[in-house]
């Protein structure tokens, strides 16, 4: 590959990625929120005062998202639970990567099998994390899953005056609500 080839697919991936990680982030406030009222208003302060801006980290939300659960407060769509979890834990971390990281287009970045980016971090040691096309793949299939499980268990809870926006959220995955 060439340098310019793997800034092509570093910005695609990039894009593509830290995209559906804002909506996931969106649709984890919504569901918080929801839990915690179910008056619109409320919600709308809550989003706008809480959860809008800095205030709150998205590790911060797993958290809260976490305890919901374990407390059996949450369901999410059945079978999904602990993998949520999880998964929602290995994308923060790939998130800091594809965020914060500088991709590698040196020789050695151009002579990796086809479609493999590399990124580098230089925070305190020299680190790097790899991603194959099929890794890629596998990340956002991992993010819509979550996307889509989250958005069905918020449909339960929301006002009337989410739906919308759920089913704007579900349509970027090609999906309706039921």
């Amino acid at each position: 590959m060439t340098a310019n080839q793997i800034e092509k697919i570093v910005q695609d991936f990039r894009g593509e990625f830290l995209n559906y990680m804002t909506v996931l982030e969106k649709i984890m406030d919504m569901l918080i929120c929801s839990y915690f009222t179910k008056d619109e208003q409320k919600i709308e302060d809550l989003m706008l005062a809480v959860f809008g801006g800095l205030r709150i980290t998205f590790e911060n939300k797993r958290g809260i998202l976490d305890y919901l659960y374990k407390n059996k407060r949450l369901d999410f769509v059945k079978g999904n639970d602990q993998s949520i979890l999880s998964d929602l834990q290995k994308l923060f971390s790939i998130r800091t990567i594809v965020a914060h990281y500088v991709f590698d287009s040196s020789v050695e970045a151009q002579k990796l099998e086809y479609g493999t980016i590399k990124f580098l971090s230089y925070n305190n040691k020299e680190d790097f994390k790899t991603f194959s096309i099929t890794d890629r793949k596998e990340i956002m299939k991992m993010i819509k899953r979550i996307i889509y499980s989250l958005v069905i268990e918020l449909e339960k809870s929301a006002p009337p005056s989410d739906k919308e926006i759920l089913q704007s959220f579900l349509s970027t995955l090609g999906g309706t609500l039921s």
